[in-house]
């Protein structure tokens, strides 16, 4: 199979006669397996990079961080003072700053977030 150009993604052919399908979307990595022909994957695969919705619809950066430093048993006080005011001088500005553009969104996996 010849090499596809930078930004195509990738198919691996697997043993068990299906088809992994590899790419990239907000700097993010993802990854799929798919059974059927190659010419099918290559649709599903451009398929899958054209999709609009981003892969993980969690919640906002912005307000995930604003809800977790807020609930978050264990930080002591201080930390989670501290850490406010990173989040409101550091973070957040830029998080706004950005919002025009696509917002970073959150994936979950037991709670615990994943980029």
């Amino acid at each position: 199979m010849a090499r596809r150009g930078h930004g195509d993604g990738g198919i691996d052919q697997r043993g068990d006669g299906r088809w992994r399908l590899r790419w990239r979307k907000d700097s993010q990595r993802f990854q799929k397996a798919f059974g059927g022909s190659l010419a099918d994957a290559k649709k599903e695969l451009r398929r899958l990079m054209e999709d609009e919705k981003p892969a993980s619809g969690g919640p906002k950066l912005a307000d995930w961080l604003q809800k977790w430093l807020s609930e978050d048993p264990n930080l002591s006080p201080k930390t989670r003072e501290r850490y406010q005011q990173l989040a409101e001088k550091q973070i957040l500005p830029h998080l706004a700053a950005s919002a025009s553009k696509n917002s970073p969104r959150l994936g979950f996996w037991n709670g615990t977030p994943r980029c």
